[in-house]
């Protein structure tokens, strides 16, 4: 505007800073609604095929979870933790006397829930599979 420019006509750019909604969140809370409800569970350790259900809500703002066992009633979850598609659940049991932890880490795709399950601190004895559909 300060002078003339062989070439280049008059312009003005002009640029407006808006509030960006973090593409993260609105993906892990996209997730996470996938993720609420009551799931059909099938646990397989060694050779044994084991039906559960797990329910999961969230309460306060954070993922809670319950797995149901027909053979013993209702668990609840330690911690259930949703990065992206990758599941952490964490349940309190006692077996035959014995207090474990077991730890079921998988990931949330469009078929459903799936991934490895083990007892903390016994990986190498206890460990196996499990898939989850609604």
């Amino acid at each position: 505007f300060d002078k003339e420019r062989n070439y280049q006509p008059p312009n003005t750019d002009m640029y407006v800073r808006k509030e960006a909604a973090p593409a993260a969140a609105s993906a892990s809370s996209e997730s996470e609604t996938k993720l609420l409800g009551t799931w059909k569970l099938q646990l397989t350790m060694a050779d044994n095929t084991l039906d559960y259900g797990l329910r999961i809500a969230k309460v306060s703002g954070r993922l809670e979870g319950t797995l149901i066992s027909p053979r013993s009633g209702e668990h609840k979850c330690r911690s259930v933790q949703l990065k992206g598609d990758e599941l952490h659940i964490e349940i309190e049991r006692e077996i035959q006397g014995n207090q474990a932890t077991f730890v079921y880490e998988g990931k949330l795709t469009t078929a459903g829930l799936s991934g490895k399950v083990s007892v903390k601190g016994l990986e190498d004895q206890f460990s196996g599979s499990w898939k989850a559909s609604k």
